[in-house]
């Protein structure tokens, strides 16, 4: 088996999904969930998104410790072009580079399928996450001021945006992830998978 992979995601990776975004909803404003979502209804929400947009996991040593998706910006059509995209690293595993592995890795699958603009919603304060988006090249868009309420308190959030290709008069509508060619898809995939800066 090999010491890091990265990969498309399956049904039943759902569960090792899960018990990694659980601590960031009962813990912190990073999501602004409140409750930890049940193993039923994060198959469906793998199921429903993946269809449309890329989600992709990180495996070290058979274990999945990070993943990051994409999905929709807004629901209106003249959105269909723009996606916002998330990624979630256990804890354990946030020195490795697996987050800039992974958004790497998920930007260049949407870039492929035909988008245009990636959104990322960032909660303030949170200069991790506000630096790791400036060093994969997003600008901050704009801030929303208390938009969201969670622990006992108001959060700012951020948006922050990456141009992913050239504009377009008549843009055809994005691919689905299975339209793409598997050879390319394993390109991204392993291009992704050598970022990772693992050591036991």
């Amino acid at each position: 088996m090999d010491e890091v992979n990265i990969r498309l995601v399956n049904i039943l990776d759902a569960k090792a999904i899960l018990n990694i975004y659980a601590p960031y909803v009962v813990y912190t404003p990073i999501t602004f969930e409140y409750d930890i979502p049940s193993i039923e209804e994060f198959e469906e929400r793998i199921e429903h998104y993946t269809k449309t947009y890329p989600w992709i996991v990180c495996e070290i040593e058979g274990k999945i410790v990070g993943y990051a998706y994409a999905s929709r910006y807004r629901a209106r059509e003249a959105y269909d072009w723009s996606t916002e995209v998330t990624v979630y690293v256990d804890e354990e595993y946030q020195r490795y580079r697996i987050a800039t592995a992974l958004y790497t890795g998920i930007l260049n699958l949407l870039t492929e399928q035909g988008y245009y603009m990636a959104y990322a919603c960032v909660t303030r304060p949170n200069n991790k996450s506000e630096l790791f988006h400036e060093r994969m090249n997003f600008k901050e868009a704009g801030i929303h001021h208390k938009a969201g309420f969670k622990l006992n308190q108001w959060h700012d959030i951020t948006y922050y945006e990456k141009k992913l290709a050239k504009e377009f008069d008549e843009p055809k509508k994005p691919k689905g992830p299975s339209e793409l060619e598997t050879n390319v898809v394993e390109e991204i995939l392993l291009d992704a998978e050598s970022l990772v800066k693992y050591k036991k």
